[in-house]
């Protein structure tokens, strides 16, 4: 066998290696050869390993075995081998994360040595050298926290007999030292301890009787620091199976011993060894902890981080439980070292080659034939071996770093240097164009700035700070003139025309990359002339500029504008409403309550209160957002945007931003929107119309009110509502609590696609928001999936669904979705759970109908993959989902009261189905509008004259409500000024034909659910790698139809 003795990479270095010269020299004698390769730093020189018989080479490549000590840097892990390292990701370490995942992406046959056990037992390590150190280093940090005479650092004595010779030389008082841990670790403190002159005593000795005149130690056992919690009596095999049905009993030592030294291991959930309060407790003696163990957040509360070599020691102040420097009075000594046995790097790696040939070699010799080597293989082929199946969720996690401004513009401009240096060079390249080459390196252009862009922006929605909006305003213009860079590149759009023209034979998604590069160089001015591209250039800058600047003001002017809310004000509202108004008043620093703009306390008051007055300003201050006159003012942001949008499509040679945006959705041409728009209208407005009168007439006869108006609307329609339907949102919330309704929409998920969703521990990038991980139903891995549904400061109103990252396969690695589902429902009120209104279950679903569509992406092209299609195809999966909500059985087993589980009542499940209809020609007219509105700003060929005629105009079709002054909608539609959906709001509607008449082909199917949902999955999976038409056409055998949808709002009659 040839053994292969790696270089150390890891930074701080470390001298340590697997074997020393005279172990080479035994494996050689063995018939073994040795390839070791050369390092400046390894604690035996290079020619003592040559002197031996040793190979030097850093040509490894012949080798079987690759021994190292230390994680291996990424850059220097060798494709297919098999390698030996201390890797630190059984436990899940962030910080290590990219490297199992670069040992499964290069194949590496990962074998840890941590886990390399025979009978239960580690048979390799490193602990006997930390006990020695990390005793001798926790010793001589006590002694200079006290002002004792100076110990040299075990760093520069560097052999165990020095450290043990300094140790016992060392004048020493009447020391009380507590070990806790009699593994090797213990073992080796304990002999350092020995060596050094103190004494061994019991621990009731050492409770009980003061030192005298000399040093001692105890060692604990389990069974001296943990008790149960229930009284009944310690069973050491019961406490290593559940720790968490234990308490510290340590207290009592730490009120007798001046220094303590963990050496123990801990498993999660074992109970803390003591409390910062204890630390506190006048009879608490510990003056210095020796953490040999360095188990971060883990039971020593002392220990805060880990400390190195060439700075040990930090100290800790209990009552802040900040880190203080050594000798702070009051404070604790901290030793948290991680790498101890690097200070004496001879006898360690002596120590731990003699293990390697007493208990590794064998198994390597002999074929493994005990399989320990294969329990210890955390990765082989690219893929988790058996046991570490669970580490699928760890490698595939995404990290959020907390980063500073600075850092996120070290990021953000490594990134676009990236991409711009990768874009010269594609541009430059000699090759002849092909797909390979020009194509698939064009998508994987801009990769690593794509990973930072997408938090960056993701968190302006879910979690902005101003330092987050100043750097996306920063940052906007410098990422569209990338974009611009490449898109207008000459010798790039060269490449591309070749291969396009050349029409090479491909696979569906193959071809839809090539022809969507194509089409988006031409769309993006690859074909005009250069002071048509400068001009450009400038548009889009300011676009991205100014569509950032319209979300600011929006968000600034919902947050800012407040009413104070009186307890008669509060009085008429339901608890869970008033609840939010005081908590929106405290987290103002307000001695009251407050209504605000923000979507739950908002609809909550205008559907509720039963004053007037208080509605009407509610709804003015609502419908004038961004439009009062003061900085965060939009109307002239509106004008702007829509005009630059119309100067581009002019530029490129289109009518309008609308025509120019619908070649490429699925309905074509302005003139199929604006048809589809009005035709629904033509049949939607009647029903409008008759909705009207029918709550006129309601709240003159009921509630003596003779002219209904707007700020009226939703409160008389509550009351209909409950009148007609004997039901209102507050009857049916109860049976809707948030984690419940959650759980149901999972269920249909793994009911339709096998999907399970298991609560995960994966980083998130808010403490509000919750982690799931998501497998097939062969267990595979298939996506993480974030929740995030309450609202916050900093988090925009409305709920959404985005993508942290993307599926897709990079050579040969498949990197599997990061998906957040964002909302805005109202919280938990005291010990009562969140509750949802109907309204609220349907958005839940319509949100994880978006998140399903990423999910289940599946493909080669992150561009291609999940939600990125064509936007009018984008809300099928959605609105599909919120079928289920309406199902009879569905209600039957899912909507179930909160406090008692009872079922939600036949009678209320009837009239659940039957608002499906309710009210549906007014809210049909009212999405019909934002599609008007939108259509009336982006498909003219002159600039808008007057932004208010406009709205006028546009939503006269379908206006059915009085007029009312000072009712704006433009300045706050962040949809269409913000959000991408311009000249696409149409697409809500649109995708609702899809949706009603996709899932009639369920209910026209019902007894071969599976196959249809295995037709749809297909359709989901397929993402935008396929012309959506041609998708939807294999899943319904035909174009679809309206009526379904007609028929289900009512319409058709």
């Amino acid at each position: 066998m040839i053994f292969g003795l790696i270089r150390e990479g890891k930074t701080p270095p470390d001298r340590r290696a697997v074997l020393n010269p005279a172990q080479c020299a035994h494996l050689i004698a063995q018939g073994h050869q040795v390839v070791v390769e050369p390092s400046p730093i390894r604690c035996y020189p290079d020619a003592d390993y040559n002197a031996v018989g040793c190979a030097l080479s850093s040509d490894l490549s012949t080798c079987d075995v690759l021994l190292g000590v230390k994680e291996v840097p990424i850059a220097e892990l060798h494709e297919g081998a098999t390698q030996f390292f201390f890797s630190h990701t059984y436990k899940e370490q962030p910080y290590n994360r990219a490297l199992l995942k670069a040992c499964l992406q290069k194949n590496v046959r990962l074998i840890d040595w941590e886990l390399l056990k025979q009978n239960g037992q580690r048979v390799i390590g490193f602990g006997l050298y930390a006990g020695l150190v990390g005793a001798y280093e926790a010793i001589r940090g006590f002694a200079l926290q006290e002002g004792q005479p100076p110990l040299p650092a075990a760093v520069e004595l560097g052999w165990v007999a020095d450290l043990k010779a300094q140790l016992n030389a060392h004048p020493k008082g009447s020391w009380k030292v507590v070990l806790t841990g009699k593994g090797r670790v213990g073992q080796g403190a304990k002999e350092m301890l020995l060596a050094g002159g103190f004494q061994e005593v019991s621990p009731e000795d050492f409770v009980t009787h003061p030192a005298g005149n000399r040093p001692v130690f105890t060692v604990l056992d389990t069974k001296h620091y943990v008790a149960r919690n229930d009284g009944q009596p310690y069973d050491k095999a019961d406490f290593y199976a559940h720790p968490e049905a234990y308490r510290s009993t340590f207290f009592p030592y730490a009120c007798a011993a001046d220094v303590y030294i963990p050496c123990h291991y801990w498993a999660e959930n074992s109970p803390s060894f003591f409390s910062a309060a204890e630390a506190q407790d006048p009879a608490f003696s510990l003056k210095f902890i020796g953490d040999i163990s360095c188990d971060i957040a883990g039971p020593i509360p002392s220990t805060l981080r880990p400390s190195t070599l060439s700075d040990p020691f930090y100290a800790w102040h209990a009552a802040s439980g900040a880190e203080v420097p050594l000798g702070t009075p009051g404070s604790v000594g901290v030793l948290a070292v991680d790498n101890l046995p690097s200070a004496v790097p001879g006898d360690a790696t002596t120590g731990f080659g003699e293990q390697f040939i007493q208990g590794v070699l064998p198994a390597l010799t002999s074929g493994d034939a005990e399989g320990m080597l294969d329990r210890a293989t955390e990765t082989q082929d690219g893929r988790l071996q058996g046991r570490f199946s669970y580490l699928s969720s760890y490698v595939h996690a995404l990290d959020f770093p907390t980063w500073t401004p600075s850092d996120w513009e070290a990021a953000l401009d490594q990134g676009l240097a990236e991409a711009q240096d990768r874009l010269q060079k594609l541009a430059s390249l000699q090759e002849a164009p092909t797909f390979e080459n020009t194509l698939v390196a064009l998508e994987e252009l801009s990769d690593s700035l794509d990973g930072v862009t997408e938090r960056l922006f993701n968190y302006n929605s879910a979690c902005t700070t101003s330092e987050i909006q100043a750097l996306t305003k920063a940052y906007s213009p410098k990422l569209a003139a990338l974009s611009n860079d490449i898109r207008m590149n000459p010798q790039l759009f060269a490449r591309i025309k070749a291969v396009y023209e050349a029409a090479p034979e491909l696979d569906a998604a193959s071809q839809m990359l090539l022809e969507k590069a194509y089409k988006g160089f031409v769309r993006n001015g690859a074909l005009l002339d250069a002071e048509a591209q400068t001009r450009l250039r400038a548009i889009d800058e300011r676009l991205g500029q100014a569509s950032l600047e319209f979300s600011e003001h929006v968000l600034r002017d919902t947050e800012a504008w407040h009413l104070p809310a009186s307890e008669a004000d509060l009085a008429g509202l339901p608890e869970a409403v008033s609840h939010m108004a005081r908590e929106a008043g405290k987290a103002r620093d307000l001695d009251h309550a407050v209504f605000t703009l923000d979507a739950p306390l908002y609809l909550g008051v205008m559907t509720h209160s039963p004053s007037r007055s208080l509605r009407e300003t509610l709804w003015r201050a609502f419908a004038q957002r961004g439009a009062r006159g003061d900085a965060n003012d939009n109307r002239a942001l509106t004008a702007e945007i829509a005009e630059l949008r119309r100067e581009r499509a002019q530029l490129l040679g289109y009518p309008s931003h609308a025509a120019f945006v619908l070649e490429e959705r699925m309905a074509g041409t302005p003139a199929t929107v604006t048809n589809f728009l009005t035709d629904l209208a033509t049949k939607a407005l009647p029903a409008a119309q008759r909705d009207v009168q029918a709550l006129c007439d309601f709240a003159a006869a009921e509630m003596g009110l003779t002219d209904v108006l707007r700020w009226d609307a939703a409160f008389v329609s509550e009351k209909f509502k409950k009148a007609t339907l004997e039901f209102d949102d507050e009857t049916t919330k109860p049976y809707f609590p948030l984690q419940r309704v959650e759980a149901w929409a999972f269920a249909v998920a793994e009911r339709l696609y096998g999907l399970t969703f298991t609560p995960s521990h994966a980083p998130t990038y808010h403490r509000d928001a919750r982690v799931f991980d998501v497998k097939d139903a062969e267990g595979r891995w298939v996506a993480h999936l974030h929740a995030d549904w309450h609202p916050r400061k900093g988090k925009r109103n409305g709920a959404w669904m985005t993508s942290y990252r993307a599926a897709r396969v990079k050579q040969g690695w498949r990197d599997y979705p990061v998906i957040s589902m964002v909302g805005n429902f109202s919280p938990p009120v005291g010990d009562q759970p969140a509750l949802l209104t109907f309204n609220e279950v349907l958005t839940l679903f319509h949100e994880f109908g978006h998140a399903l569509h990423g999910l289940l992406g599946a493909g080669r092209y992150a561009s291609l993959t999940g939600t990125s299609v064509r936007w009018d195809f984008v809300e099928l999966p959605s609105q599909f989902m919120e079928n289920w909500c309406y199902q009879p059985s569905e209600l039957a087993q899912w909507a179930r009261h909160h406090q008692n589980g009872e079922a939600l009542p036949e009678d209320l499940l009837h009239r659940i189905q039957a608002s499906q209809t309710f009210l549906e020609g007014l809210a049909t007219v009212r999405q019909l509008g934002f599609g008007l509105l939108d259509m009336a700003w982006h498909d003219r060929s002159e600039a808008v004259e007057d932004a208010a005629a406009l709205e006028r105009e546009a939503l006269a079709p379908v206006e059915v409500w009085p007029a009312a002054e000072g009712n704006w909608m433009s300045p706050a539609f962040s949809h269409i000024f913000a959000g991408g959906y311009s000249a696409g709001y149409y697409s809500y509607k649109w995708a609702e034909v899809l949706d009603a008449d996709a899932f009639e082909r369920f209910q026209e199917e019902a007894q071969n659910e599976a196959q249809v949902a295995a037709d749809f999955k297909a359709l989901l999976s397929a993402g935008g790698s396929e012309d959506p038409m041609v998708l939807y056409q294999r899943f319904r055998g035909r174009v679809p139809r309206p009526e379904a949808l007609l028929k289900r709002a009512g319409l058709h009659g």
